[in-house]
């Protein structure tokens, strides 16, 4: 495989985390309280329910199994966020854990060391992940 097929074959995997993280703040956001829990399979149903396409273009690439590991690997990373956030703020904010609190911890952790692929894809879709959910999540003025 090229460099080309390889950026290629990248597109299918970033659109899908896309969606799976917005699902996931859909699903934190019903919460009153804390955090949905992340079971990968679960995630990949649900988005070839509500996000056909995204699903798709990960199957016909030969992605299926990457991105449920990437999944796996950002339910790992919001279950340890906790343990890098402020106390005080944490409670303060129901125990719920942000995006901006997990691209805190990716840095803080070092997880461009431990895990640079995952540590590489998220970052490379956290500007797009951040404006989703800005706009999304916004308090309209």
């Amino acid at each position: 495989m090229n460099d080309r097929e390889l950026v290629d074959n990248e597109a299918p995997l970033k659109s899908a985390m896309i969606s799976a993280i917005l699902l996931l703040a859909e699903m934190d956001h019903a919460l009153d309280s804390g955090c949905a829990e992340v079971i990968a399979d679960e995630i990949l149903t649900k988005l070839e329910e509500f996000a056909p396409l995204s699903i798709a273009e990960v199957i016909r690439f030969g992605l299926r199994e990457r991105f449920l590991e990437t999944i796996t690997i950002y339910g790992r990373l919001r279950t340890v966020a906790p343990e890098w956030l402020d106390l005080e703020t944490y409670l303060e904010s129901h125990s719920k854990v942000f995006f901006d609190d997990l691209l805190y911890v990716l840095d803080a952790d070092k997880w461009y060391d431990s895990n640079p692929a995952f540590y590489s894809l998220i970052m490379s879709i956290a500007p797009m992940v951040e404006r989703l959910l800005d706009d999304r999540f916004s308090i309209p003025f």
